[in-house]
Protein backbone atom coordinates (compact mmCIF):
# COMPACT_ATOMS: atom_id res chain seq x y z
CA UNK A 1 0.00 0.00 0.00
CA UNK A 2 2.55 2.43 -1.14
CA UNK A 3 0.35 4.55 -3.20
CA UNK A 4 -3.00 6.13 -2.74
CA UNK A 5 -4.17 4.06 -5.79
CA UNK A 6 -3.67 0.95 -3.32
CA UNK A 7 -4.13 2.29 -0.33
CA UNK A 8 -5.79 -0.38 2.40
CA UNK A 9 -9.21 0.46 3.47
CA UNK A 10 -10.14 1.10 7.26
CA UNK A 11 -13.00 1.55 9.15
CA UNK A 12 -14.24 2.84 12.14
CA UNK A 13 -12.83 1.73 15.59
CA UNK A 14 -10.64 -0.91 14.19
CA UNK A 15 -6.68 -1.17 14.77
CA UNK A 16 -4.42 -1.74 11.63
CA UNK A 17 -0.42 -2.98 12.21
CA UNK A 18 2.49 -2.09 10.45
CA UNK A 19 5.90 -0.93 9.59
CA UNK A 20 7.67 1.83 8.29
CA UNK A 21 10.45 0.87 6.76
CA UNK A 22 13.43 2.89 4.89
CA UNK A 23 11.77 5.11 2.60
CA UNK A 24 8.49 3.36 3.14
CA UNK A 25 5.22 4.79 2.73
CA UNK A 26 1.90 3.45 4.34
CA UNK A 27 -1.48 4.73 2.64
CA UNK A 28 -4.95 3.74 4.29
CA UNK A 29 -8.27 5.11 2.44
CA UNK A 30 -11.67 5.44 4.47
CA UNK A 31 -14.94 6.94 3.36
CA UNK A 32 -17.35 9.36 5.55
CA UNK A 33 -21.06 9.08 4.38
CA UNK A 34 -21.89 12.27 7.19
CA UNK A 35 -20.11 14.88 8.48
CA UNK A 36 -17.91 13.61 11.48
CA UNK A 37 -15.47 14.26 14.01
CA UNK A 38 -12.55 11.98 14.08
CA UNK A 39 -9.71 10.87 16.13
CA UNK A 40 -7.02 9.95 14.15
CA UNK A 41 -4.60 7.42 16.02
CA UNK A 42 -0.89 6.16 15.40
CA UNK A 43 0.68 4.37 18.45
CA UNK A 44 4.45 2.89 17.96
CA UNK A 45 6.17 -0.23 19.82
CA UNK A 46 9.45 1.62 18.63
CA UNK A 47 11.02 4.47 21.21
CA UNK A 48 13.18 6.15 18.67
CA UNK A 49 10.84 5.96 15.55
CA UNK A 50 10.01 9.29 13.82
CA UNK A 51 6.69 9.01 11.60
CA UNK A 52 4.73 11.80 9.55
CA UNK A 53 0.94 11.58 9.66
CA UNK A 54 -0.71 13.13 6.96
CA UNK A 55 -4.38 13.07 6.07
CA UNK A 56 -5.75 13.99 2.62
CA UNK A 57 -8.75 14.48 0.83
CA UNK A 58 -9.78 12.83 -2.05
CA UNK A 59 -8.38 15.72 -4.20
CA UNK A 60 -4.70 14.97 -2.46
CA UNK A 61 -5.42 18.55 -0.49
CA UNK A 62 -3.30 17.99 3.24
CA UNK A 63 -5.59 18.44 5.52
CA UNK A 64 -3.84 17.98 8.88
CA UNK A 65 -0.44 16.84 9.45
CA UNK A 66 1.30 15.59 12.63
CA UNK A 67 4.77 13.56 13.45
CA UNK A 68 5.06 11.18 16.23
CA UNK A 69 8.79 11.66 17.55
CA UNK A 70 10.65 8.81 19.45
CA UNK A 71 7.64 6.85 18.96
CA UNK A 72 5.46 8.94 21.07
CA UNK A 73 1.75 8.17 20.95
CA UNK A 74 -0.29 10.75 18.52
CA UNK A 75 -3.73 11.25 18.48
CA UNK A 76 -5.93 14.18 17.11
CA UNK A 77 -9.28 15.11 16.29
CA UNK A 78 -10.43 16.49 12.95
CA UNK A 79 -13.71 17.89 11.63
CA UNK A 80 -14.82 16.17 8.51
CA UNK A 81 -17.61 16.92 5.75
CA UNK A 82 -18.53 13.56 3.98
CA UNK A 83 -16.47 12.56 1.00
CA UNK A 84 -13.34 10.16 0.85
CA UNK A 85 -9.65 10.63 2.42
CA UNK A 86 -6.03 8.99 2.86
CA UNK A 87 -4.24 8.75 5.61
CA UNK A 88 -0.25 8.45 4.54
CA UNK A 89 2.31 7.68 6.84
CA UNK A 90 5.74 7.83 6.33
CA UNK A 91 9.39 8.31 7.50
CA UNK A 92 9.85 11.57 9.47
CA UNK A 93 13.56 11.11 10.91
CA UNK A 94 14.87 7.84 12.32
CA UNK A 95 13.24 4.68 11.49
CA UNK A 96 12.83 1.07 13.30
CA UNK A 97 12.71 -1.38 11.10
CA UNK A 98 11.86 -3.86 14.38
CA UNK A 99 9.04 -2.79 15.69
CA UNK A 100 5.41 -2.25 14.24
CA UNK A 101 2.81 0.57 14.89
CA UNK A 102 -0.79 0.53 14.93
CA UNK A 103 -2.94 3.08 12.96
CA UNK A 104 -6.77 3.12 13.93
CA UNK A 105 -9.41 6.14 13.61
CA UNK A 106 -12.49 6.40 15.58
CA UNK A 107 -15.74 8.28 14.48
CA UNK A 108 -16.68 10.84 17.51
CA UNK A 109 -14.41 9.66 20.22
CA UNK A 110 -10.77 9.00 21.74
CA UNK A 111 -9.86 5.13 21.86
CA UNK A 112 -9.18 3.46 24.92
CA UNK A 113 -5.43 2.53 23.43
CA UNK A 114 -5.78 -1.31 23.63
CA UNK A 115 -4.72 -2.71 20.31
CA UNK A 116 -3.92 -6.31 19.59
Amino acid sequence: NEMKETADPVSDSRFYRGKILNSDVDYFKFALSAPSLLYVNFFSYSTNADVKVDLYDISDKLLVSNVSTNGQLLSFPVGLSTGDYYIKLSQAGDIDQNNYYHYSEFLGRQPSWNPV
